[in-house]
């Protein structure tokens, strides 16, 4: 049985019944008044120098409004409540109406075009709650991360913007550079491929659109945050060690955060689950239920998407929203009416239900469309829990990252209070309710103290030895602040700052400081913040952040950040994985340009820097830029083909001539565009295409097509160059023929699975179950059986290792022609003379795998062949 856990410790308990309405918050001290004609202000101050006998400190800020004879007062007398002034002044025979100086917040409704579509925000008031806060950090400047236990599309245009990277972690250098047990974790993990492969997935796609589609940008819908960042952790399966293999990497990273005090890891606040196996004993599944309390342990909260049936889940039972955790938060889903129609429900065991039938959201392939099912109810109660930990209250921070856990739980007991009891969840769940971020969020508030400590601290420095300080504070308008070198018991303090920022100079250059910053409030102060860390400017380092763009297939910019201690900086760059750099010296000025670049190629770059004529850095870390020229495949733009349903079917696996891929359920698609074989014209392969199954075999339909003319569009019947003739349970055997008179070209291929029925064309999209997958294909000239035979090519040594040495006896008397190389993807890897036929292709930065070559007399292929590298 689930039960509700009270956090207490910093922040107390408070009862949160019904709708809350929020105090106008308004400056401290401030008095505005209208003035009757012909009266003045300054005659009024004269008149006030007391009120009840205490001194009011009253004075004349500024005229804000002649025609309206308005005035801004401002008293400085903190044992004088503010109603008691404010009443004094509006007694006064000189005016005519006096008010408090109420603070105006814009009204935080997002400028996406596809808001109006959003209902779901309107039912849990994400609105009000957005005039608080639209996500992103802590009060405390900790990075919010929600993750999605799923692959999601984060280079989505909507999404990428709230794309988690593991900035600890270089990517692609084998290395594990964080420590954290995982290698080249950049953009997330993926338990089964041992990798950081982790985009894509149509349903994760709609999911991560619930947590965080990237708000107020102008672009297409918004999640519950605006602001949060998305981690993507892939699930191999549903077997335990497959699910506890992927809540394992959020664990990691959050207690390498909390270890590090945030120097390592990451700020992982919710996980998201929207999936699990129905009708599931969760007595059985000791070790996966077990796991959400280790994970609430290290301050993880976890959403699970209930079953999308309408039965009682305390009998039915399920997994994982069956599991007995405070920290799995179960959730049902509801409609535009606040109604539970399709989904489960437990009095015992469904903690909240949010909105997920039909709502608007992120899809792949860049658009957006409706979605329904618990699935989508799950990431909006994550993105919510985001949310909440953006609350601009430091004294909950206080809580989170002294004891985790509590503050995990008393997230929790905020998101409960809030729900509101609407259609048919009273009695049907643990809290009765529906979420509501906003009145999450005040509850949060509300406990959050009379004089709240300043959050959100930051330091910014534009020249050495000054700095500016910055902070942010709910209410607040007067502040104290100390500083000091860090291990220095002497603390600079300045009183009485009017603003939320402060210039300091005369700080020592290349020295770590900490400042902290007190809230003066008209009857108490606060405590002071955490202290937040900072180096002063001075120090001689590389460039702390370095952009590449290739601008064509030859040329592309390097832009770097100004380190204000440089005189000049070196710049280096090669091929990726090759040994011979070629090095730009004495760079001023913040970005250079690189020429001579190979197309289609992988390059790194470094940078150095020289500070005051003896000192110079180390190179620093790599960053790697392609340069385009890869071909249609990779580089083009297709038209999408995405099955609505890949969980119950999926394309198993996909075999012609060398490509031999074998992959599990993909969320309706995939493109596998780094595999790849090259097709002669004209020539018969064999093809054999499997099914995946996740209980009962069905009947599928598979078609094979190929983008012959580069459109991006797979059109029948031109393009259609499988077709099997029916629908099978059992693996599919056929013969491909790329057919006479096709022009050579390097394409993509579109594999498609349908259920029963063939599809209309490559471009069909949402239909309902099955899977699509691409490959990259050469498509190679027709050679006549003499013609191979007149041009025979030898190559050695056979595999190739560091060259690889190709002759053609035919060609030995010939004039020069030309070898061209490519990899099974079509992807050119080397192009050069053939003279007297023979050629050296030299091999060293090549990967291991399988090579194809061409040679060419005036454009025209006479001879092909291939050959094998392995190292």
């Amino acid at each position: 049985m689930k039960k509700i856990t009270y956090a207490l410790g910093l922040l107390g308990i408070l009862t949160f019944a019904g709708n809350v309405r929020a105090q106008e918050a308004c400056i401290p001290g401030d008095i505005i008044v209208m003035m009757k004609p012909g009266a003045s202000a300054d005659a009024l101050v004269h008149d006030l120098r007391t009120v009840n006998g205490e001194p009011t400190q009253l004075r004349v800020v500024r005229e804000v409004s002649a025609p309206m004879r308005a005035w801004l007062l401002h008293y400085e007398n903190a044992d004088l409540p503010q109603q008691v002034v404010r009443r004094a002044v509006d007694m006064h025979p000189a005016v005519q109406f006096a008010q408090d100086n109420h603070i105006v917040t814009d009204r935080a409704i997002p400028n996406d075009p596809g808001y109006g579509a959003q209902w779901q925000h309107q039912n849990i008031d994400s609105e009000a709650a957005w005039d608080i806060t639209t996500g992103g950090v802590t009060a405390t400047g900790d990075t919010i991360v929600v993750c999605i236990v799923e692959q999601a599309d984060l280079p989505h245009p909507d999404l990428i913007g709230n794309a988690w990277h593991n900035y600890h972690e270089i990517p692609g250098n084998g290395n594990d550079d964080d420590g954290n047990g995982y290698v080249d974790d950049f953009l997330g993990w993926n338990p089964a491929g041992n990798n950081d492969v982790a985009y894509g997935g149509s349903h994760g796609t709609e999911v991560a659109g619930m947590i965080g589609a990237k708000g107020n940008n102008g672009s297409q819908v918004a999640g519950a945050n605006w602001n949060v960042k998305l981690m993507v952790v892939t699930r191999a399966g549903v077997a335990e060690d497959a699910v506890v293999s992927s809540y394992t990497y959020p664990l990691v990273m959050r207690r390498a955060y909390n270890a590090s005090n945030g120097a390592l890891g990451a700020f992982v606040v919710a996980t998201n689950a929207s999936w699990g196996i129905d009708n599931a004993d969760h007595t059985q599944y000791p070790i996966w239920c077990a796991m959400y309390d280790t994970l609430g342990t290290a301050g993880i909260l976890n959403c699970g998407a209930t079953a999308n049936n309408s039965v009682d889940i305390d009998v039915n039972d399920d997994m994982p929203t069956g599991c007995e955790s405070d920290f799995m938060i179960s959730v049902t889903a509801t409609d535009v009416d606040d109604q539970r129609t399709f989904s489960g429900w437990g009095l015992t065991t469904i903690d909240v239900g949010a909105p997920g039938a039909a709502v608007f959201t992120t899809q792949i392939g860049g658009g957006t469309g409706l979605a329904s099912g618990t699935s989508f109810a799950s990431p909006l109660t994550a993105g919510v829990i985001g949310l909440l930990y953006s609350a601009p209250c430091a004294n909950l921070m206080d809580l989170v990252h002294s004891d985790p856990m509590a503050g995990a739980l008393y997230v929790r007991q905020a998101l409960f209070n809030g729900v509101e009891q609407v259609g048919n969840l009273p009695g049907n769940t643990v809290t009765g309710g529906r979420i509501n971020s906003n009145n999450s969020l005040l509850w949060i508030m509300n406990a959050c103290g009379a004089c709240p400590i300043p959050y959100n601290l930051g330091a910014s420095m534009v020249v050495i030895g000054a700095a500016d300080l910055h902070w942010s504070s709910p209410s607040a308008s007067v502040f104290n602040v100390r500083y000091r070198v860090v291990g220095s018991p002497a603390w600079n303090t300045t009183t009485g700052i009017n603003a939320t920022e402060l210039a300091i100079t005369g700080i020592a250059a290349c020295t770590p400081y900490e400042f902290q910053v007190q809230a003066a409030c008209d009857i108490d102060t606060s405590g002071y913040s955490s202290s937040l860390m900072f180096t002063s400017e001075g120090c001689c380092t590389v460039p702390l952040t370095i952009t590449v763009m290739a601008t064509d297939s030859a040329h592309a910019t390097v832009a770097w950040s100004n380190v204000l201690a440089a005189n000049t900086y070196d710049l280096q760059y090669r091929v990726q994985g090759t040994g011979n750099w070629t090095s730009v010296v004495a760079l001023t000025g913040g970005s250079t340009e690189l020429s001579g670049l190979a197309g289609c190629t992988t390059y790194e770059v470094q940078m150095r820097t020289s500070c005051d004529g003896s000192t110079t850095t180390d190179w620093g870390a790599s960053t790697v830029f392609n340069t385009p020229g890869c071909g249609q495949c990779a580089e083009g733009t297709f038209c999408p083909s995405v099955s609505a349903n890949a969980s119950t079917e999926w394309i198993q696996r996909v075999q012609l001539n060398t490509i031999d891929n074998e992959s599990g359920t993909n969320g309706g698609y995939a493109a596998f565009t780094e595999q790849g074989t090259s097709l002669v014209i004209g020539q018969a392969y064999d093809i054999t295409l499997t099914q995946g199954y996740a209980n009962f075999n069905f009947t599928e339909y598979f078609t094979v097509w190929l983008d012959l003319n580069g459109n991006g569009l797979f059109e029948s019947p031109g393009e259609l160059i499988f077709d099997p003739g029916s629908a099978s349970g059992t693996p599919v055997l056929g013969t491909l023929v790329v057919p006479v008179g096709t022009t050579p070209v390097s394409t993509r291929m579109r594999v498609v699975m349908k259920f029963q029925d063939p599809a209309a064309d490559g471009c069909e999209t949402n239909y309902g179950y099955g899977e699509t997958e691409d490959y990259c294909v050469t498509l190679e000239p027709f050679q006549g059986i003499e013609e191979l035979v007149d041009h025979a090519a030898l190559c050695f040594p056979v595999p190739a290792d560091h060259e690889v040495f190709i002759t053609i006896p035919a060609l030995i008397t010939s004039s020069t022609v030309e070898i061209l190389a490519t990899d099974v993807t079509g992807k050119i890897v080397a192009r050069g003379p053939m003279s007297g036929g023979k050629a050296e292709l030299h091999t060293s930065s090549f990967p291991s795998g399988l090579y194809f070559f061409r040679v060419l007399r005036d454009g025209t292929g006479i001879a092909r062949g291939r050959f094998e590298v392995a190292h």
